[in-house]
């Protein structure tokens, strides 16, 4: 025991060198595996990261077509319940019949295009029996088979709509930039109301630059510019 005592006080300086030299070279292991696990970790969870960020993206492309526009569409008539009613856009006119709980005993729709796509703010009369049999009867000299005839409210579930007023059907085309109410009113869709729209949009924001600027007025959307564009210029 003596001897080995001697030894270490002897051996004391390398001893201890020693022994600092493997604390070191232990600490730096340690040191050197916490870095290099941590990158392996962290490159392991970008890895699985991936196809997560990839389905999420790809569940957001499916979300966006499967998005669709809602039209608004007023049924009247000889349904059993006429209203407005929102519908997806590409649907028919007999859609929105069954949506409106179908035809009314009396309705008949020999006049009516039932395969017609829907639009925004379109209007759909369902007329009774007795409507057309009167309708037509005024209507025969002009034989209007099977179209509807004209009434004051234009029928957009009709197989043919129905001609602009006379001043159109001589192909006079109406200036929105300078027709009174009174010739605006002459335009397929176009009532008082939105006549007095049209000028207090001219007034407030100078002449239409494009007939299709006669969208920007309240109460004129797609499918009553569609029955004017023909027959209005700027």
């Amino acid at each position: 025991m003596i001897e080995i005592r001697y030894w270490i006080e002897e051996h004391k300086k390398q001893i201890i060198t020693f022994l600092g030299l493997i604390l070191g070279i232990t600490l730096g292991f340690l040191i050197y595996y916490c870095i290099h696990y941590n990158e392996i970790s962290k490159e392991k969870r970008n890895i699985e990261d991936i196809p997560i960020e990839l389905s999420l993206k790809k569940e957001e492309k499916i979300e966006k077509k499967e998005e669709k526009i809602i039209v608004t569409v007023d049924i009247k008539g000889a349904v059993k319940n006429p209203g407005v009613y929102e519908v997806e856009e590409g649907k028919r006119i007999q859609d929105v019949i069954e949506m409106a709980s179908g035809l009314n005993e009396n309705a008949d729709i020999s006049m009516i295009n039932l395969s017609k796509k829907v639009t925004d703010e379109m209007v759909i009369i369902i007329y009774t029996k007795e409507e057309i049999e009167n309708l037509n009867r005024k209507e025969t000299e002009k034989s209007m088979q099977n179209t509807c005839p004209e009434t004051p409210i234009i029928n957009d579930g009709c197989i043919n709509i129905q001609q602009p007023q006379e001043e159109n059907k001589e192909n006079k085309k109406i200036s929105i930039n300078e027709a009174n109410i009174e010739e605006l009113m002459t335009l397929p869709g176009i009532g008082e109301s939105k006549a007095q729209a049209i000028i207090k949009y001219r007034e407030e924001n100078g002449a239409f630059q494009t007939i299709e600027e006669i969208k920007n007025v309240s109460g004129i959307g797609e499918a009553v510019f569609a029955k004017m564009e023909n027959y209005i210029i700027v």
